[in-house]
């Protein structure tokens, strides 16, 4: 499990993208000023064996930063400027949601851009603007689950911010 950090939005990889795997807010297709206030981290499997309720064939592409699809015949429109490249990628691979409860410290409702092939998050009221033009276009997508990366700081955050709630 490859778990680097992450935030809520489309994927895309941080500087270290050895390291460090960010996420950003569908809404800001900024790769280098994207906001991740208030968002979460993510962990994605690497290089790992393909399960059934999984899909492999998620690449990076460094130029932009993103987590595209690298299984279909194009390679999509990357928000830097040209086609998405994966060359030099790892091979990642996503959970497809299943039937049951979504697990504890996961997020579903992650879809892949048949546009520009990235990963973007589509639980919020716009699906986000797409470097192919318009919004993100999630028809025939599956949901994708992305788990949360918990250490400590999380337990010790969620536990404070549960004393705050009134009773």
């Amino acid at each position: 499990m490859h778990c680097p950090v992450g935030k809520q939005g489309a994927p895309y990889f941080e500087q270290d993208a050895s390291a460090r795997f960010g996420i950003r807010k569908s809404q800001d297709q900024h790769v280098d000023r994207a906001d991740h206030t208030g968002s979460r981290n993510y962990c994605v499997a690497m290089g790992s064996a393909v399960h059934q309720g999984s899909q492999s064939n998620w690449r990076w592409y460094n130029k932009c930063q993103a987590l595209s699809f690298g299984g279909s015949p194009s390679p999509g429109k990357c928000s830097a400027g040209g086609m998405h490249d994966h060359t030099g990628s790892g091979e990642y691979v996503l959970a497809i949601r299943g039937n049951g409860a979504v697990p504890q410290d996961s997020q579903d409702n992650w879809r892949w851009c048949k546009k520009c092939q990235v990963l973007a998050f589509a639980g919020n009221s716009s699906a986000g603007g797409c470097s192919a033009g318009g919004l993100h276009d999630h028809a025939g997508s599956g949901n994708y689950v992305l788990g949360y990366v918990v250490g400590a700081d999380t337990v010790l955050y969620e536990a404070y911010m549960k004393t705050l709630k009134p009773k």
